[in-house]
């Protein structure tokens, strides 16, 4: 569905969007209160204004309370999903996958937000 989302901006903002909604949904699912969730937590975009639309990242977002943040990076060129913790103390959780594992990425990010 969001195969194309490198070469057609309105697809990657649909993207974005999409992933934007599931992270609501899922706080919800999760039963965790979005005060203190600072999402998208990275620019994304140029001091023009500009969007990336390169993927890195598609997503992100910061947990105030816990002080732990999660990166979701696209990469076309990764054969398979793949997490690591970055940042100072390992509070952020870096997840690197291409579309293809959209659902994959998905369910990281719930598991994400059951550990906070």
């Amino acid at each position: 569905m969001f195969e194309t989302y490198l070469n057609d901006t309105e697809c990657y903002i649909a993207l974005e969007k999409n992933l934007n909604t599931f992270f609501r949904k899922s706080l919800v699912d999760v039963e965790i209160d979005s005060t203190g969730m600072i999402y998208p937590f990275y620019a994304t975009r140029y001091s023009n204004g500009q969007p990336f639309l390169d993927g890195n990242p598609i997503f992100s977002v910061k947990d105030q309370l816990s002080g732990k943040s999660l990166r979701v990076i696209l990469d076309e060129d990764a054969n398979e999903l793949t997490t690591f913790q970055d940042k100072e103390g390992g509070k952020e959780l870096v997840i690197v996958a291409s579309i293809k594992s959209l659902a994959a990425i998905k369910r990281k990010i719930t598991e994400w937000l059951r550990k906070i």
